[in-house]
């Protein structure tokens, strides 16, 4: 089976849980029963090129993704790591293992028991840190996510909302300090959807929006 190739220790007919999520593109060079589709060398290169450009910022609004790694496998061969970026919160002495996400959760369970519930305002600081082949970059911002005010709070007492994740939310991330560039171009100011999308923004910031 093309995918129980058992690459990082990922055999996915094992009974034991993986430790980590992995997504394995394999491009078709002929056509099959599937598609007629086909992916030319120069396409999946520069598909690989933006998805590097983009890989420093990619994990900035996600939740429980902390680090991502990015390797090309040539035929024959085994895997290059081209690019490593991790995310870690930097510790606060006041707020000890609270999270966005446990005040979240909170938040709509007083949302749902209609008991007074004040907007989810929190701010954290992280360290965002890149390697790729040639060296290593770090920097530091600060996010800030917010839950809305009345109109969201009526939005989500609507039991078909809470079902469907329809659970509005919106950040912004604000870079602390100026990085050196890589040998590619430093990554846009793009909004996101919690992932980046190919939309950039006029600000000097990262914004992120889910509104369903």
């Amino acid at each position: 089976s093309v995918f129980n190739l058992e690459l990082f220790n990922c055999n996915v007919f094992s009974a034991e849980p993986y430790n980590g999520t992995l997504f394995r593109l394999p491009f078709r060079t002929r056509p099959s029963d599937i598609t007629d589709t086909v992916y030319r060398e120069s396409v999946i290169e520069d598909l690989l090129s933006q998805i590097l450009r983009q890989a420093e910022t990619s994990i900035l609004f996600l939740q429980h993704i902390k680090c991502m790694e990015i390797y090309k496998r040539a035929e024959g061969s085994d895997p290059r790591l081209l690019m490593k970026v991790c995310k870690k919160e930097l510790t606060n002495p006041f707020r000890h293992h609270e999270t966005f996400n446990s005040r979240y959760t909170e938040h709509i369970a007083q949302i749902l028991q209609h008991e007074t519930a004040k907007p989810v305002v929190y701010n954290q600081r992280i360290r965002i840190t890149c390697e790729d082949i040639d060296e290593k970059k770090e920097r530091e911002l600060i996010v800030s996510y917010s839950t809305g005010t009345k109109q969201c709070v009526d939005f989500l007492r609507n039991q078909d909302n809470i079902k469907d994740n329809y659970t509005p939310v919106s950040s912004v991330a604000l870079p602390l300090s100026t990085i050196r560039e890589f040998s590619h171009n430093t990554p846009a100011y793009n909004l996101y959807c919690y992932l980046p999308l190919p939309v950039t923004s006029p600000y000097l910031m990262y914004i992120n929006g889910f509104f369903a």
